[in-house]
């Protein structure tokens, strides 16, 4: 009996192949995760602001819609909106709850813990005084300087990229 000594006989892998489609795995891998994990963190950094703004105009909205004061405040009552999240006290559906998501924070810069959008379209506090509202929303990267979310006393948003991360 003869064995065959010829190659394209033989069937599987060597040591060597394995180990260089190992050694491009790992480099995709190794390109691909912080990619990943940024693009996640700037989708969470979008989708907290999204929210924030949708729920400022919702609330105005409703407030003149439905001709009642429509309250929107931090859950924790202390500013910092992105620690418990804040809540749209609506006057037809109830509490409406929001949070945020990964590493993002929410923080009302005037230390304003509740605003109350009322009938006529402006923005007061408790005590019926006009209020500007002014969020920083931001994540722990120290290369994100995150969004400004400003809101005069009529409600009227302005969405922007700050230069800094003071406030966050």
């Amino acid at each position: 009996m003869q064995i065959s000594t010829d190659r394209s006989s033989q069937q599987g892998f060597t040591f060597v192949e394995v180990v260089v489609a190992l050694i491009i795995f790992s480099v995709a891998v190794s390109w691909a995760v912080p990619s990943y994990r940024a693009a996640t963190a700037n989708a969470d950094l979008r989708g907290v602001t999204m929210d924030m703004v949708t729920l400022i105009n919702n609330a105005r909205a409703e407030a003149v819609n439905t001709r009642n004061d429509v309250v929107l405040s931090s859950l924790g009552g202390d500013g910092d909106w992105g620690d418990d999240g804040w809540r749209m006290v609506h006057p037809r559906e109830g509490n409406i709850d929001y949070s945020t998501r990964g590493t993002v924070t929410v923080k009302e810069t005037n230390d304003v813990d509740e605003a109350i959008f009322r009938p006529d379209g402006l923005i007061v506090d408790g005590a019926g005084n006009p209020l500007t509202l002014e969020f920083r929303i931001c994540d722990d990267r120290d290369s994100e300087n995150g969004r400004r979310v400003m809101v005069n006393r009529f409600g009227r948003i302005e969405n922007t990229t700050p230069d800094d991360k003071a406030g966050c």
